[in-house]
């Protein structure tokens, strides 16, 4: 007999100016995932998890019938070009999604530092995805820039004791 996999609700979103839309959409595209949704499921079950701000945008913008963009075609023979049609997916990030959005995550990378009592595997995997929402490809050497950076001293202090020792 086949395990029954247990329904996961997604999170809500309410576009408020606190919430970041990209982490929120990831959040539903993963658990969507889970569900077993399609891109049919996942356009048609969006708007059950929208409240306030975003549920009254659903309501009210001309929205496209499809999750993923259609992509743009050249033309070929006597068939015309057609153009990129952004899917639902595109639409939600640039209506909730600000434009320096990129900058923001960037300034947040630059400027997070560990806290006194936070713990540290927090604070690493917090700046491993900042890593991630800067640049998916960012090297190993500017993460780990990015990680000693904010680290708090009396902990850089013991990794690096801990370094001059294996040497």
């Amino acid at each position: 007999m086949a395990a029954v996999r247990k329904f996961r609700s997604p999170p809500i979103f309410r576009g408020s100016p606190t919430e970041d839309a990209r982490q929120w959409l990831e959040r539903y595209e993963t658990m969507s995932t889970h569900n077993g949704w399609g891109d049919a499921d996942k356009r048609n079950n969006f708007s059950m998890y929208l409240d306030d701000t975003a549920r009254n945008w659903f309501l009210c913008a001309r929205l496209p019938n499809d999750w993923e963009d259609t992509p743009a075609q050249p033309a070929a023979g006597e068939n015309p070009a057609t153009p990129l049609v952004p899917g639902l997916r595109s639409v939600f990030l640039k209506e909730f999604q600000p434009d320096n959005y990129g900058l923001f995550q960037e300034t947040r990378l630059r400027s997070r530092t560990q806290g006194v009592d936070e713990p540290t595997i927090r604070y690493y995997y917090e700046i491993l995805n900042l890593c991630r929402l800067v640049d998916p490809n960012m090297s190993e050497t500017h993460r780990l820039e990015h990680l000693f950076r904010g680290l708090r001293p009396t902990l850089f202090r013991k990794n690096l004791s801990a370094e001059v020792q294996n040497m």
